[in-house]
């Protein structure tokens, strides 16, 4: 019996039914001798524009007359089901119902905004700003011997610790071929990062300036590096205008949407609208 409850009470019927109910409800509450509300004349030529295009745009023909007959009664059954759910207070009950027209109320206020485009000061303060989004672009100058793990095995070790002594003491150490390519004078770390793995890009970026380092482990084997340039530097504007400039749009639209809605708050929508 509960289960046949449940079921019933999912169905759309049964819930259209309790709005008719609650709707004979409160016109009950009424005094005896109450007028009814007087029906509110509507002009159905916009009505009736609007849905011709709306169909046009649809279906790529005009509408047919008893098409746009049939629409207009469908529009009027569906304006009297908003003002039922409006007269029951739907839309401030029902969570989905609230938060779909907050988002409509949102899309609007940002279509009525006309934003202006940002200048290059104002999109460099917002990069500067922003270091997370923006990272610096760190450059350095190196010298660079490699040992690999497959040349030496369980010396490796002790051979690249050795060649690293023989460095610092000013003697020339000649290394093993890396198998690939790396950048030398102003090799961005992120360039380093895809050759050689995160970590030991950080690894050569925080080497001692000129002054060879302890070895430094890869996949590959071990390295030796001697940094004599470093430098960290906000990105260049035009690399990263478009990320910007969006950035931009996006918080003076916000911005623009708190101020309407502290608007809408305090004055409601008459006020808003001057």
């Amino acid at each position: 019996m509960m289960d046949r409850l449940r079921r019933a009470a999912r169905e759309p019927l049964v819930h259209f039914l309790f709005i008719g109910a609650g709707l004979l409800a409160l016109d009950g509450l009424r005094a005896p001798d109450a007028e009814p509300a007087p029906v509110e004349s509507v002009d159905d030529a916009p009505v009736r524009a609007r849905l011709r295009a709306q169909f046009e745009a649809a279906r790529g023909r005009p509408m047919r007359p008893d098409e746009e007959t049939a629409a207009l009664e469908r529009y009027r059954d569906e304006e009297a089901m908003v003002d039922a759910a409006l007269a029951l207070g739907i839309h401030r009950t029902d969570p989905v119902v609230r938060r779909r027209l907050i988002q409509r109320m949102e899309l609007l206020n940002e279509d009525t905004v006309e934003l202006r485009e940002p200048t290059d000061a104002e999109l460099a303060r917002l990069v500067a700003a922003h270091e997370e989004t923006f990272p610096p672009v760190r450059t350095l100058a190196f010298e660079h011997r490699f040992f690999s793990r497959a040349s030496h095995g369980p010396v490796l070790a002790a051979v690249a610790a050795d060649a690293g002594e023989r460095l610092r003491r000013g003697e020339e150490v000649a290394g093993e071929p890396f198998p690939r390519r790396l950048p030398r004078d102003g090799a961005r770390v992120s360039a380093l990062a895809s050759r050689l793995g995160p970590d030991v890009a950080e690894a050569f970026y925080a080497a001692p300036i000129d002054r060879w380092s302890e070895p430094i482990r890869s996949a590959y084997g071990l390295h030796l590096v001697r940094v004599s340039e470093r430098e960290s530097r906000p990105p260049a504007l035009a690399d990263v205008r478009a990320r910007a400039r969006a950035m931009w749009r996006r918080a003076r639209r916000e911005e623009i949407g708190r101020e309407m809605t502290a608007a809408l708050r305090e004055n409601g929508l008459g006020e808003l609208a001057r």
